[in-house]
């Protein structure tokens, strides 16, 4: 029996890969959906899984809280936590958030490009009152400027880095701890969980952290 599974799009890749190794190896299929979290609600009455916060203000959402609120979840456990980071040259003196104030910070429109996580560095340097010389850029772009010397930094999160060449700086207070959600008795469902859970370092590699029950 299918498996649905639902879950923010910056998930796609580890769980793709995931999902094909599980299938791989058990035989159950796993139909993946990737949405926006103020869109994963509206998939509750199709999905047996749903990997999503509890809540995140930063981008005021709350899809597992509305899913508990509505009776729907039958088991809900953490996950992994997901940390936006401050990326600069390796030699540069900004280790904080207070320091980005008067640099130039490289970030995407999210009016222009309005792809999963666009509005995140916008979000914080609002939230947290940062007047910094902001810099539009294109979203595969924003590195690409903090190397060239156009741009101080930029703020992404941190599992979509990759390059040794830049300093990373956590912005710990604006983490999103995510949760895996079962809607159904499925065995097949709970097989799948279980799964995540014993491959969890899938995720952990690509810069995410764990949460601890």
């Amino acid at each position: 029996m299918t498996v649905n599974v639902v879950a923010g799009k910056g998930f796609k890749d580890p769980l793709t890969e995931l999902a094909k190794n599980f299938s791989n190896e058990t035989e159950i299929p796993i139909n993946l959906i990737f949405t926006s979290y103020k869109k994963i609600v509206n998939f509750a009455e199709c999905c047996d899984v749903i990997i999503a916060p509890i809540r995140y203000e930063l981008f005021s959402v709350s899809p597992i809280l509305i899913l508990k609120l509505s009776n729907l979840i039958r088991d809900c456990r953490p996950f992994l936590r997901r940390v936006p980071v401050i990326v600069a040259r390796s030699d540069s003196n900004i280790s904080s958030l207070e320091d980005l104030k008067g640099k130039r910070l490289a970030l995407i429109n999210p009016e222009m490009h309005p792809i999963s996580g666009g509005c995140l560095g916008i979000r914080i340097i609002e939230k947290s009152c940062i007047e910094a010389n902001v810099i539009y850029s294109l979203p595969t772009d924003l590195v690409k400027d903090v190397l060239s010397g156009k741009a101080d930094a930029t703020i992404l999160w941190r599992d979509s880095i990759d390059e040794e060449r830049l300093k990373i700086i956590p912005i710990d207070d604006y983490a999103m701890d995510v949760y895996v959600a079962t809607l159904s008795e499925k065995e097949e469902a709970k097989k799948f969980v279980d799964y995540l859970f014993a491959n969890i370092d899938v995720f952990i590699k690509r810069g995410w952290s764990g949460l601890i029950e």
